[in-house]
Parts: C-alpha cells; sequence; structure tokens
C-alpha cells in the first residue's frame, strides 16, 4: 500500500512537472510568435524607410536639377523679355533689318502691315503679330549673309517667304530682286 500511494505522488510529481514543460513550451511558442510579427513590422518599417530615403534622394537630385535650369532660365528670361519688343518700339527691329541690308550691301525697302493681336503673352497682355516685306535688291552671296546675319537678331521674328527673280544672263549671280515676308512679334498694350 505504501507503494501505491508513492506511485501516486511521484505521478503527481510527474504530472506537475510535465505540465510546467508543456505550459513552457506554449509559452516559448507564444513568444516567438509575438517576436516574429514583431521583426515582420520592424522589417517593413525598414523597408518603408528605405523607400522613403531613396525618394528623398531622387527629389533632392531633381530639385537641385531644378536650380540649375531655373538659373538657366532665368537669364533667358531677361533675353526673351528684351527680344519682345512693345508694339511702339518696332523701329528697333526696322533698325536692324537696315543693318542688315547695309552690311551685305543689298538695298532694301521695307513695308508693315497693321499689328494684330495675336495670343495672350506675359503679363496679361496681348502678343502682337505684325506682317512685313522686305524688297531687297542683291545677288546669291549677299543674300545668303543677309539670311545668316538675319538668324542671330534678337527679335521674335520669321521668314513666311522668300521670292527670287533673278536676271536670265547672270542668274543667281547678277542682281535679283528679292522679296521676304514674315513676321514681327512684340508686346501688346
Amino acid at each position: 500500500m505504501h507503494l501505491q500511494l508513492f506511485d501516486k505522488e511521484i505521478t503527481k510529481v510527474i504530472a506537475g512537472y510535465l505540465f510546467k514543460a508543456v505550459l513552457a513550451v506554449i509559452l516559448a511558442v507564444v513568444l516567438c510568435l509575438i517576436l516574429a510579427k514583431q521583426i515582420e513590422k520592424i522589417s517593413a518599417s525598414l523597408t518603408e524607410g528605405k523607400k522613403l530615403l531613396i525618394l528623398l534622394e531622387q527629389r533632392t537630385e531633381i530639385t537641385a536639377n531644378l536650380g540649375k535650369d531655373l538659373a538657366i532660365i532665368g537669364q533667358a528670361d531677361e533675353k526673351v523679355d528684351q527680344a519682345l519688343l512693345p508694339v511702339d518700339e518696332i523701329v528697333k527691329f526696322v533698325g536692324s533689318l537696315e543693318s542688315l541690308a547695309t552690311e551685305n550691301s543689298m538695298t532694301q525697302v521695307l513695308k508693315f502691315g497693321t499689328p494684330q493681336a495675336s495670343v495672350q503673352g506675359l503679363e496679361g497682355k496681348p502678343l502682337m503679330a505684325t506682317d512685313y516685306e522686305a524688297n531687297l535688291t542683291g545677288n546669291a552671296l549677299t543674300l545668303a549673309g543677309y539670311l545668316k546675319k538675319f538668324e542671330y537678331i534678337s527679335y521674335f521674328t520669321g521668314i513666311n517667304s522668300l521670292q527670287i527673280t533673278a536676271p536670265a544672263e547672270f542668274g543667281w549671280l547678277g542682281n535679283s530682286s528679292i522679296v521676304v515676308r514674315g513676321k514681327v512679334y512684340t508686346k501688346g498694350e
């Protein structure tokens, strides 16, 4: 009988240890699951942080590039403003055309149309388009020089058509009648 009692006590002690061991395993598993979730959250946070850091670096680079571009545009903005004459100062453009003809040993007669509102321009003022015609006398070489320098005048202008009437005997090498038609854009009032 004494042995039976001893077996019962041993069974209780073993059951107690077994219960504690199972409880410890369950707690360890629960703790591992909680730690795994925490690690997953930290990993996701680090990944998001890396993505944000990359985006910040890209935006910093874009901002630096925009700053450089703005510096370039800022200087060009003044040139654009200077090239876009007020409509009542078209005489400066006429002077440039006359200088081109003189520099290239050509005679020139200019005709200008009436300025017409073209599109909405700077500061809410319309851009004005004025048709013009330059009747020139010269040869192929003087015309080439005229057009080459025309390309670099600092006004908003363009050539719409070019008509050349050359003498039959010398062709382009002789004095030809040349008609240049174009538009010049100015600031409206």
